[in-house]
Order: structure tokens, then sequence, then C-alpha cells
């Protein structure tokens, strides 16, 4: 990662945080808006909020991606992935979580004519989030949370790298009135090595950060940057933009889409699709 990146990195979360502190004119109390926004975003930003205690929440989350290889304009993929989300409010401050993808892949070779297609579960994920700082007028809210992916899928087969890999992340997020700012830096720790996994052991940076603007209660439009910085393997940045609707109390939609703005792996796609079910009681 080149060190203007790490800079960014490093300095956003700072910025939002002295942004919150020191910005504008507090708006009056009965506002009301402090720490209000839904845990996470279309595709890949969590905010800040937690769960109440004894909440739980089922999502179940789809994405598909149509991928061109950055050497080989003959070899294609398309990788369709639908995960289940079970979440859990402990306290609420606190909640807990686990995530079981199922993907389905189709790799074709128009110079040769080949295609291979194959599905499978992927390896499950286990997480825990809390809350540090609760926002204020003032001051941000802020939450640290950790991935523990367990690789329990189909090694030969390609889904999983066969090691634990481990996530550490935190949350940033602050309110004004109807807008709300969200930065969420990563950084995931890869359990195998080299020699076996080959470029993909490198550990990785990760940035996501999003706008939210609450236009109605039930209606809330969002844009959202997605980047990672993996080592040998490349980075890669995307925008994206999509809206979150809540059809009734217990429910809710998101749809978005994202493209790269910047890319430097092997295998990308122009633009995917995400959407997101969501259900609680």
């Amino acid at each position: 990662m080149k060190m203007w990146q790490r800079f960014v990195v490093v300095l956003l979360p700072i910025v939002a945080f002295t942004v919150a502190r020191d910005g504008a004119a507090q708006p009056p109390a009965s506002d009301g808006v402090w720490g209000k926004y839904p845990n996470s975003m279309l595709i890949k930003t969590r905010t800040a909020a937690t769960y109440p205690k004894d909440l739980w929440v089922f999502t179940l989350v789809g994405l598909h991606q149509d991928l061109d290889h950055r050497t080989n304009p003959n070899l294609e993929r398309q990788i369709t992935t639908v995960s289940v989300w079970a979440e859990y409010g402990v306290t609420d401050r606190f909640q807990v979580g686990v995530n079981q993808p199922y993907v389905f892949r189709r790799v074709k070779d128009r110079g040769t004519g080949t295609s291979d297609a194959e599905d499978g579960l992927g390896d499950t994920s286990l997480y825990a989030k809390g809350k540090v700082l609760k926002e204020t007028a003032l001051l941000p809210g802020i939450t640290l949370d950790g991935f523990l992916k367990l690789p329990v899928a189909d090694e030969d087969r390609g889904f999983s790298n066969g090691e634990v890999d481990v996530t550490l992340g935190m949350e940033v997020s602050k309110r004004w009135r109807n807008l709300s700012l969200h930065i969420n830096p990563e950084y995931v720790i890869t359990g195998g090595i080299k020699s076996k996994l080959g470029a993909t052991a490198d550990d990785r940076v990760v940035l996501n950060a999003g706008l939210i603007w609450h236009a109605t209660p039930k209606l809330l439009p969002m844009v959202e940057y997605n980047g990672y910085w993996w080592g040998d393997v490349g980075d890669l940045a995307e925008v994206g933009a999509g809206v979150l609707w809540f059809p009734t109390k217990n429910t809710s939609v998101k749809l978005g889409v994202t493209t790269p703005v910047h890319k430097d792996v092997t295998w990308t796609a122009d633009w995917t699709p995400w959407i997101k079910l969501a259900v609680w009681f």
C-alpha cells in the first residue's frame, strides 16, 4: 500500500472525530437524531449503531459479479453469492452474529470453448460488535468489532483458503440533522502463509465509508466508498449508491450497485448489484 493510502486510512477516522467535535454550531436538542441510523449501509460499510437488547435480526444478502481477467480477455468468471446473517443484541451496546454464504461459480474460457460451473457453501464467519462511545451533539458514535472466519468450506474446490482469518474493525459515525457520515476502517489478518496460499496470504487494509441522506423515515438514499489494499494481490476502490426502504416496522430492503474507480487486481467486475432483505423481532 502506498504511503498516501496509508495516510488516508489513518487520517479519515481522526478527521471525522474532529469535525464532529469542532464543526458547525450545535442544532437544537429537540432534533433528537443522534445515533439514529441503520446498523449497516448498502454494501460493506458498517455504522456505529448497535441493536437493542434481545433483538433478533435475520438478513438475506445477494450479489452478482461478471468478472473479467486483467490480462486474458478470453477468461470470464461469474460469481453469485447468497448469504444468511443471524444477529442478536446481547445488550444495547453489544451484539453478536454469524454469517453463512453459499456460492455459485462459473468460469469460461472463450479461447478454448471450455467452461466449468459449481456451487457450494462458503466459510462461516462469527462476529461481535460493541459500542465504546455513544454519539452526542458534539461527539461521534464509535464501535469496535471483530470477525472470525472459520474454514469449514471445501478447500479443494476453491470455496475456502483452509485458514482462520481475523478481521479487526472500527466504526465512526456522526449525524447532522438529515445527513450522517460513517467511516469503517478494517485490518484483515490472513491465517495462511505464501508458500501455501501465494499472494492471497498477505494481510489487507480495508476502508469503507458512506453518507446517508435521511430523506424520510422509510426511505434513505445512500452513497458509499469501498476500498482495499491487499499486498501483492493488488488494490481496488469502488463507489456505490442505492436506497434503503422500510416497507413495514420490522422489515427492510436495501438495493445498491457498485462500480470500480480504481482497479489493480487480476479479476474485476464493471458493476456489481446488491440486495439485502432483513427482518427483525
